[in-house]
């Protein structure tokens, strides 16, 4: 609230009264001055406050007319702290401040003061707090305590005595609770929020009589206490979630009607099917026939991109930026401060400004209406707000006048408009999981009901329909904004490919236009709306029609193949694209001048839809962005185009054939002077290059395409190169992507280098390595990329290459920076894997990797085995590869000052460690990997003490059975399988049976649904491994395997016979020939009646 000036009269007013001490006089006199012509010293203005105190606590108590010098006493500390707020005279300290508020709080208490002086000593109260905000914390518990403890204002909020009473109080409340918002609150205080938060609601949901003159005020201030509560207390919002989203809903549409009224609130139930799948501790009473068909059960979300799943800490902060209290006036007649807003008016002001302040208080309780659901939302578990979404967002089945984006789309206010939408983004963003439950096929919905999905459904597509509405006839720039901002958080979370044709091409066709505005907001919210539309993982012809992609040029693999086949004719791609490129910039220019003219006052109307029909309008406008002009382009276009770019990577068969152009404004974008744009670049070029090897992977090389690629790095690579020199003064991110752009070149495009190129790269990234000057995440980055290029076959071969980029790692394995641990280690894991195959290609000793080396690669990475998980993952991939290596010779004496007996001890019970302790999915099944390449190496029985079987089997069988993850399930299995002889599994074959057949059963039984996807799988991975064991076991072990089979006969069985038939005969053999096996073991002689019988069984569980 702006300060309200003195009347003119008040300083008279202030100085006649007769009964005034002589020392107030003198003080209201040196106000005035200090107002008029500001004060002369520091010291001065500290003595005034100081004399100001002592009046207040000595002179009042010895004057007759007690009351009226109180009054006057209340006005001028008014006046004094208006002073102090435009920093005129110093604040209070602590005891003055304590003394200013005891003396106010006593004249409330024991005088009998009329109702508009207590209004005057409320207001004067709140005032104080406003410019005392550290106090505010020390007095809120004693303020409004609910206990029979001594005077409090809690009995306020509840008086129906005198309106203004009651509005002076919550106004001192929501000046007070300002305060609280960076503080912690103690239990007490809670309390007090909660059971003030309980007197306002019991306002909303049951008429007081007020007058109309007022109400908007007490409905306006009792909103933003409920904001700054609903943020402090989490419980409280849960437990009343259904009252304050009532609320807000009642209040949405506040003074859009004829006439003032109290809009009554009425719970906002949850849905039915929330319901179903919620244990709610706060139940109210909902009558289901009232219940709405939408909402449902959750899935976990992702980490959003941007805005908060949860409600955090700083939270509170974000809900009371904006619903700040406004600050009272200063001066005579107090009260007339409650009544006035940002737009203060007097009864000489015409009738204009006093309808202007009325619609300015209208649009402020509807804005704090709409904020509050923001504020709720950050308060709940998203899990339970999508119970409320049938209240929030449109049916789809009729419009109502409630829902946010209504209000974004009639609301005659822009700020009240642009908050619904900003909402609406909040809402949406998180809930991927979610929506993608959602059925749009309307023909499957049956006659009787309305399934949960198809009432998702429905929603969604109201959700569209909407948004298209409001980009096509909005006129406000910011709100319009807001609109591509929430289209955008809606693509990114709806599964495009099931949306009907119809809708995405008429956002896109709505979107479009802007993407050419001349406003830089919209272009860059618009490009973001595209972006998250090309995003999606698999692209479908209902989203290249939307997109004008040219989508006779794509063949869609079968429903169940996660690859897109592409199929070109290179004949009429040539002829077509060649026609459409010698006028792509000229097209662009004629849209530009075109949409000129289709500006009015701000706004940018739609063209013709025939719009959307241009073949890769997008691509080409992105690159009009990107290319250097006359004229200047925003960065943060440029940079979102970028963006787009990066995104267009992911669908790059599109796009293959403009790789030319693309590679060009790559370039200028590389050598911008900015290095925003440098980075994003790079990081176009990286995923540019990427899907040129997934694309050669996928669909072959044919020699034009190939020739293609070879031109796009024979311009790009020089300009690499050049970055990353230690002369450019580049920076360190930048490097680094640059870095990993080198590592995706693949083997194809490299072996089609010149081998001078080939050279000249490894020597510059090996000198980039060994740089001692160079910062060490860029070196790091060109290590991994080293070590990406060691597994090609001609590089894994030179020995010498492969010890020099190790002796690199292994400089910076120990780095204190984790992020270079992190790729020091994946570095270091693809090198052990070009070691060990290598060594399976050779078994010449001088050939071999040198034992001092290879002692130190262990040792980092036992020693990594207990860093960060995702050092981790990747030490014990590269220890499990090490101790493949390790054979006889590496154990006899001539190598003892190597001490490989105790590194081998250590390097095993790291492995079991990291098995049974880690809480990482991807370490634990990393760790079993490197199990089954450690029990493959037959020395690893001979020459060591096996102690550590028993410690590391029962892991294994730990594991098997126990262990959530079905992944590291079949990690663990695979490393039994791995084992190769009977006597490698020692005494512990019967524990590893009896871990086989309980895993068996224990698949059929699954605790997270999200493993479903991965059942197939273990089992057959099971059954191989019982068919391993029984292929491995002697005579004398068949018995026993008969004894633990015979508990869990059935199911053994029919999971065999499921599993059998549900391989292809290739990867079904080790299990087809397993009762051949069986079949041939009865015929011998030397088995025992035992050995048979046990074999009889066998045989019949295991056989088709």
């Amino acid at each position: 609230m702006d300060d309200v000036l003195i009347p003119q009269n008040a300083f008279s007013q202030l100085c006649q009264n007769q009964h005034n001490p002589v020392e107030l006089v003198e003080i209201i006199k040196k106000l005035d001055e200090i107002e008029k012509n500001g004060c002369k010293s520091k010291w001065e203005q500290y003595r005034i406050v100081s004399d100001f105190i002592d009046i207040v606590i000595t002179s009042c108590g010895n004057c007759k007319n007690t009351e009226g010098i109180a009054q006057n006493i209340m006005e001028c500390v008014n006046w004094l702290t208006h002073l102090q707020q435009v920093q005129l005279l110093p604040h209070f300290n602590g005891p003055q401040f304590g003394c200013m508020l005891h003396w106010l709080l006593l004249q409330m208490e024991t005088h009998c003061l009329e109702d508009s002086a207590i209004c005057t000593a409320l207001v004067v109260c709140s005032r104080m707090f406003a410019a005392h905000h550290d106090e505010c914390s020390s007095y809120f518990e004693k303020l409004f305590h609910t206990k029979n403890q001594g005077f409090s204002l809690y009995p306020y909020l509840c008086n129906n005595r005198d309106y203004r009473i009651t509005i002076s109080t919550i106004q001192f409340l929501d000046s007070i609770l300002n305060g609280l918002k960076d503080v912690q609150l103690t239990r007490e205080q809670d309390e007090v929020c909660v059971e003030i938060a309980e007197v306002l609601l019991h306002f909303f949901y049951f008429e007081e009589k007020f007058e109309a003159e007022h109400l908007s005020t007490y409905i306006l201030y009792a909103l933003q206490a409920l904001h700054k509560i609903a943020a402090f207390c989490k419980d409280f919002t849960a437990k009343h979630l259904s009252e304050l989203l009532g609320i807000s809903k009642a209040c949405a549409n506040f003074g859009t009607d004829v006439g003032l009224k109290l809009p009554i609130s009425q719970n906002i139930h949850m849905c039915q099917q929330a319901l179903y799948h919620l244990v709610d501790e706060n139940d109210v009473n909902i009558n289901s026939e009232k219940a709405q068909a939408s909402g449902g059960k959750t899935l976990k979300t992702h980490k959003p991109r941007a805005v908060a799943k949860t409600a955090r800490p700083g939270d509170r902060n974000i809900a009371l930026c904006s619903s700040q209290s406004p600050s009272m006036g200063k001066g005579i007649g107090v009260f007339e401060s409650i009544r006035k807003s940002d737009s203060d008016f007097s009864e000489l002001e015409n009738v204009a400004s006093k309808e202007f302040y009325e619609r300015n208080q209208k649009s402020k309780i509807r804005l704090l209406a709409i904020t509050l659901v923001g504020t709720v939302v950050r308060s709940v578990e998203r899990r339970i707000v999508f119970g409320f979404w049938h209240a929030i967002f449109p049916s789809g089945v009729s419009e109502t006048r409630n829902d946010l984006l209504y209000i974004g789309r009639h609301d005659p206010n822009v700020r009240c408009r642009s908050a619904a939408l900003q909402v609406c983004s909040q809402l949406l963003y998180g809930s991927k999981s979610f929506l993608h439950q959602a059925e749009f096929n309307a023909n499957r919905c049956p006659s009787t009901f309305i399934p949960f999905s198809t009432a998702l459904g429905f929603t969604i597509v109201a959700i569209y329909e909407c948004l298209a509405r409001i980009l096509a006839i909005e006129s406000s720039l910011p709100v319009l904004t807001q609109a591509l901002k929430c289209t955008a958080v809606l693509v990114q979370a709806t599964p495009l490919q099931q949306l009907e044709n119809k809708l995405l091409k008429e956002m896109v066709c709505k979107v479009k236009p802007l993407v050419f505005h001349r406003d830089v907001a919209i272009q860059v919210s618009a490009l973001m709306v595209m972006e998250f539309m090309m995003a999606t993982p698999r692209i479908t012809v209902c989203i290249t029609e939307a997109l004008g992609l040219p989508k006779e040029f794509i063949k869609f693999g079968p429903p169940n193949d996660t690859r897109i086949v592409v199929t070109v004719d290179e004949e009429v791609e040539g002829k077509e694209f060649a026609e459409f490129e010698t006028t792509v910039h000229k097209t662009i220019e004629n849209k530009l001048e075109s949409n000129k003219l289709l500006r009015n006052s701000g706004k940018q109307k739609l063209v013709s839809n025939n719009m959307c029909k241009d073949k890769l309008w997008l691509l080409h406008r992105i690159l009009d962005n990107l290319y250097k002009h006359d004229r200047i382009t925003a960065t943060s276009v440029r940079i979102e185009s970028l963006q787009v770019l990066i995104a267009m990577c992911g669908h790059f068969f599109l796009f293959s054939t403009h790789l030319s152009q693309i590679c060009e404004a790559l370039q200028e974008s590389l050598h911008d002077i900015l290095s925003d744009i440098r980075l994003y670049a790079a990081r176009c070029i990286d995923s540019c290059v990427y899907q040129i090897g997934r694309y050669i992977e996928i669909c072959g090389a044919s020699q034009s395409v190939v020739q293609e690629f070879d031109h796009f790095w024979s311009r790009i690579l020089p300009n690499i190169i050049s970055h990353l020199r230690s002369d450019s003064n580049e920076l360190p991110a930048i490097k680094v992507c640059l870095c990993d752009v080198l590592s995706n070149i693949g083997i194809v495009m490299f072996e089609r280098f010149p081998h001078s190129t080939q050279i000249n790269l490894l020597t510059f990234l090996s000198g980039i390595s060994s740089d001692p000057t160079e910062d060490t995440i860029v070196r790091v980055a060109s290590v991994r990329a080293l070590a990406a290029y060691v597994l090609f076959p001609f590089l894994r071969n030179d020995l010498v290459f492969v010890e020099n980029i190790a002796n690199m790692t292994l400089e910076l394995a120990a780095d204190s920076n984790l992020l270079v641990r992190i790729k020091a280690f994946w570095s270091l894991g693809n090198i052990s894997d070009a070691l060990i195959a290598k060594d399976s290609e050779t078994a010449l000793p001088q050939e071999r990797i040198s034992n001092e080396l290879l002692y130190r690669l262990i040792n980092d990475s036992v020693n990594a085995c207990s860093d960060n998980d995702k050092v981790r993952c990747n030490a014990v991939r590269t220890l499990g590869n090490l101790l493949c290596l390790l054979n006889e010779y590496h154990f006899i004496a001539i190598n003892s000052h190597l001490n490989w007996h105790q590194l081998f001890a250590e390097a095993v019970a790291k492995l079991c460690e990291c098995i049974r302790s880690s809480s990482n999915a991807k370490v634990k099944w990393n760790t079993c990997y490197a199990v089954s390449n450690l029990v493959r190496n037959a020395d690893a029985f001979s020459v060591t003490e096996l102690k550590w079987q028993t410690t590391l089997y029962s892991s294994l069988c730990h594991v098997i059975v126990h262990h959530p993850n079905f992944k590291v399930r079949i990690n663990a299995t695979t490393a039994i399988t791995s084992i190769k002889d009977r006597s490698h599994f020692g005494t512990h074959l019967d524990n590893f049976w009896i871990s086989l057949l309980a895993a068996i059963e224990k698949s059929h039984n699954l605790d997270n649904y999200r493993e479903y996807n991965h059942r197939d799988s273990l089992q057959e991975q099971l059954c191989l491994a019982v068919a391993h064991i029984v292929r491995c076991s002697s005579n004398d072990d068949l018995p026993m395997l008969e004894k633990h089979l015979l508990q869990y006969l059935d199911t053994i069985r029919n999971t065999w016979v499921r599993v059998i038939n549900r391989m292809v005969p290739e990867k079904a053999a080790p299990l087809l020939s397993c009762s051949i096996m069986l079949k041939q073991l009865l015929k011998d002689g030397n088995l025992t009646r035992e050995q048979k019988s046990s074999v009889k069984t066998l045989f019949e569980s295991l056989a088709m």
